[in-house]
């Protein structure tokens, strides 16, 4: 969480997801949702200060990709790709564009293919 003088004013959540492969096995992940900072707070870097953040807990409990749904433009820029890229499709309908992974491990998703439950 993010706060200002004990006001919330911002939060991440990540949880557990996993793609499902071909062959019936799972690749355990992260899903992050919801990232979201009042209104009033954003442009401010509250935002990046809380995936930055919630990336290097990822990291330190050991996952190794975190998927989401959002805007390329902005979650480009933490590393975020979009899913299909790798061979990993979404099952909810969303255009690929907005379906994005970042491998928290380099190379993690390589032979990696299947489904993400992102929604």
């Amino acid at each position: 969480v993010a706060e200002e003088n004990g006001k919330l004013i911002g939060h991440i959540m990540m949880t557990k997801t996993s793609v499902v492969q071909p062959n019936g096995s799972s690749f355990d992940a992260l899903l992050v949702a919801p990232l979201s900072v009042l209104l009033e707070y954003r442009d401010r870097g509250i935002g990046s200060a809380l995936m930055k953040g919630a990336i290097k807990k990822a990291q330190s409990m050991g996952y190794k990709a975190a998927f989401l749904v959002g805007d390329p433009a902005y979650y480009s820029k933490f590393g975020y790709k979009q899913t299909s890229l790798y061979g990993i499709q979404s099952k909810s309908g969303i255009p690929e564009q907005y379906v994005q992974v970042l491998e928290l491990v380099p190379d993690t998703l390589k032979g990696v293919t299947g489904i993400i439950d992102c929604c």
